[in-house]
């Protein structure tokens, strides 16, 4: 025996004879491979098994990879479950699908499974059914039972009447843990029209039940770019698939961002999806952000939310947000039952908003304070219709606005008891540019025909009452036309247009009567020298993009005829007295008056006159001159005579600041005509003398 083992004759015929076996088993084992376990027609009757009563057959090219090791494994390539009719093709890609050994002598078993390349589309009709939905409602079980699924490199593409999602580069992990237990990792990339470079990705266990499966720790991210900020948002909670029905519990999700310092936090405790149907009993979530020197907070929150494709309930959707700036604090509620539908549009037939901005003190208080009530409804071709009512600021308030979304017009109509403005006043002079509002000339723009009622407005030093104008507004025009008011002891109509040019240009027209003429002088013109009760007229033009610019490009009429007033910050008398004797008599800078006539012609913010009348009761004056709006400078030359002409006229400029001006006599005019200085001198102190002494007759 042991020659035997030295004997190369020996170990030749042993080596001979052990390939030839070797040959004859890999042989069988091939042809056992192709024929037993892999021929194609076993793998066409697997899958017409598999995809029996759904319609559709399994189809995949001529050329078959087989192989033994590491375990028996068939690759199939171009794989396609495709459908009759009207129904779309499943494009599979390639398919490699790996037995365990244990399946050569017993049940069939999948160690693994891989899908390379997948393409599918999953559309929705009109009517909610999908495409595919004959694969998962008619699943057979057949009995195999599969340790790893991988999926690589597919694409999902989900079409629905309202939008469209495409899925790529996903990749899928499942796994095995026991008989019911499997856990899984899947992940990929989305288009978004919004979002950036969107990729998201998943986790959890999956655990067979009866008639589905349950997830009690699902786990989704997703990662994205907007406006060049990262946005990162994170999912947990469980899931359960179960009789065709997908339910959630106590899902959470968090978003954050840098832009803004966005954090949004979301809670559903329980959710059900079935039948096309969502229906959550409860969905909260928190919103904080901060940009520059404001921050923002709220809480937006439904209750008993049903959607589906084509319609949409809530018990209510109440949004509760607040912000902080500069000092200012906002708060703002909203809240109502919602109802969609695709044929008919949306409802909020109760809704409910309340609003209020908190200020200090010296920037006029609280503001914005509102309570008010009424509906919101929509149709599906973007028009709506608003009606509320209630409190705006303490006081008695409606809106009625309606918009047709064909011409993009808002039709209002909109009614104020009485504003108080001290609290909006304050921010309106700090303004120091001014600008057309971008709701009209954006891509978005609108335009706006509207009736505004205000029964009252109080300013600081005035108040105006029974203010009636139509709001026209478009993109080129603002025009407040058949304005109406009482104000200023008076009454006032008139209009006035703003045209969007480069620089904004304004046409305001106004014909007063019976009004105080101080304090529209005031706020019109800053001018504070003139006091008196009568009419009022004007026609200004100007353009500008603050207050000053305005002013200096100000042209146009404004004719004054006044009763019982006062010329403030000159007092004729003292002038003359002084003149006469070189004494004052009061502190009183004020000269009264019974009437006074001027017709002021402005050029470029400067006004101009010719022979303005001033009456008193002993004497009259006759006067032309301009005043600078803008330097708020005057020069008067003025003719002063008794009222019955019994005395020589005095020539007298005023001119220098409005508030504080010089007063000086025309000398050359009093003593014309003669040749020495005593004489003039004499000729001088008489007259001034003689025109006093008039003036001061009782």
């Amino acid at each position: 025996m042991v020659s035997r083992l030295k004997s190369g004759k020996f170990w030749l015929k042993l080596l001979a004879f052990g390939s030839m076996a070797l040959s004859v088993t890999v042989a069988g084992l091939y042809i056992a491979l192709h024929q037993a376990v892999f021929s194609p027609e076993r793998l066409h009757q697997a899958g017409a098994s598999a995809l029996a009563g759904t319609g559709r057959t399994l189809r995949f090219d001529k050329n078959i990879g087989r192989t033994w090791f590491p375990r028996p494994t068939v690759t199939l390539n171009n794989v396609t479950l495709s459908g009759t009719g009207h129904t779309q093709n499943v494009h599979l890609g390639q398919m490699r699908i790996g037995l365990a050994w244990s399946s050569l002598l017993g049940n069939p078993s999948i160690e693994k499974w891989v899908i390379n390349g997948a393409d599918i589309t999953l559309e929705q009709n009109s009517e909610g059914k999908w495409n595919l939905q004959e694969l998962w409602q008619n699943r057979k079980k057949s009995g195999i039972s599969v340790n790893r699924l991988i999926v690589e490199n597919a694409r999902l593409h989900i079409l629905t009447p309202a939008r469209q999602h495409h899925l790529s580069e996903i990749n899928l992990k499942f796994t095995s843990n026991g008989s019911q237990s499997h856990s899984f990792t899947i992940n990929g990339k989305a288009d978004n029209a919004h979002l950036k470079n969107l990729r998201w990705e998943g986790s959890g266990t999956a655990l067979a039940a009866p008639n589905g499966w349950r997830l009690p720790d699902l786990r989704i991210a997703a990662f994205a770019e907007y406006r060049g900020n990262p946005v990162n948002l994170t999912a947990a909670g469980g899931a359960q698939w179960h009789d065709r029905a997908l339910s959630l519990n106590k899902i959470t999700a968090n978003l954050h961002s840098p832009l803004y310092q966005t954090h949004i936090s979301a809670s559903i405790p329980a959710a059900e999806w079935k039948n096309g149907l969502f229906h959550a009993g409860a969905i909260d979530s928190i919103i904080n952000a901060r940009r520059y020197e404001t921050e923002w907070s709220g809480a937006f929150n439904i209750n008993n939310l049903q959607l589906s494709p084509s319609q949409i309930d809530a018990g209510r959707a109440t949004l509760s947000a607040g912000g902080t700036t500069h000092g200012k604090t906002a708060t703002l509620n909203i809240s109502s039952p919602v109802s969609w539908q695709a044929a008919q549009g949306w409802q909020l037939p109760d809704l409910k908003i309340t609003t209020r901005q908190d200020q200090a003190q010296t920037d006029g208080g609280p503001r914005f304070i509102s309570t008010l009530s009424g509906n919101l409804s929509g149709s599906p071709e973007g028009n709506w219709q608003l009606f509320l009512s209630g409190l705006f600021d303490r006081q008695r308030a409606s809106l009625k606005a309606a918009y047709t979304r064909e011409n993009r017009t808002l039709q209002a109509e909109a009614g104020l008891n009485k504003l108080a403005f001290a609290p909006y006043l304050k921010e309106l002079q700090n303004e120091s540019r001014f600008s057309y509002p971008r709701f009209l000339t954006g891509s978005d723009r609108i335009q706006i025909n509207a009736l505004l009622l205000l029964d009252n407005l109080q300013l600081p030093n005035l108040e105006v009452n029974r203010i009636k104008t139509r709001l026209q507004a478009d993109n080129s025009n603002i025009t407040l036309s058949d304005f109406s008011a009482e104000l200023y002891g008076g009454t006032t109509t008139g209009s006035l247009h703003i045209e969007n040019k480069d620089t904004l240009s304004y046409h305001l027209q106004q014909q007063t009567k019976g009004i105080q003429v101080l304090p529209l002088m005031r706020d019109l013109l800053r001018y504070n020298s003139l006091a008196g009760t009568g009419d009022v007229s004007f026609d200004f033009t100007t353009k500008g993009k603050n207050r000053r610019e305005l002013t200096q490009n100000l042209n146009g009429k404004l004719n004054l005829k006044l009763q019982k007033g006062a010329w403030i910050g000159i007092d004729i008398n003292n002038i003359l007295k002084q003149a006469a004797f070189d004494q004052t008599e009061s502190e009183n800078k004020s000269t009264p008056f019974n009437s006074f006539t001027l017709n002021s012609l402005i050029q470029n913010g400067v006004g101009s006159h010719q022979n303005a009348e001033l009456v008193t009761d002993r004497f009259y004056i006759l006067s032309s001159g301009s005043l600078d709006l803008s330097k708020l400078l005057m020069n008067e030359n003025m003719l002063i005579s008794t009222t019955n002409g019994e005395a020589a006229q005095i020539p007298l400029n005023i001119s220098g600041p409005v508030d504080n001006p010089s007063v000086t006599l025309n000398y050359s005019g009093l003593t014309r005509g003669l040749n020495t200085p005593q004489e003039k001198q004499k000729a001088l102190a008489d007259t001034l003398r003689e025109q006093f002494n008039l003036f001061s007759q009782p």
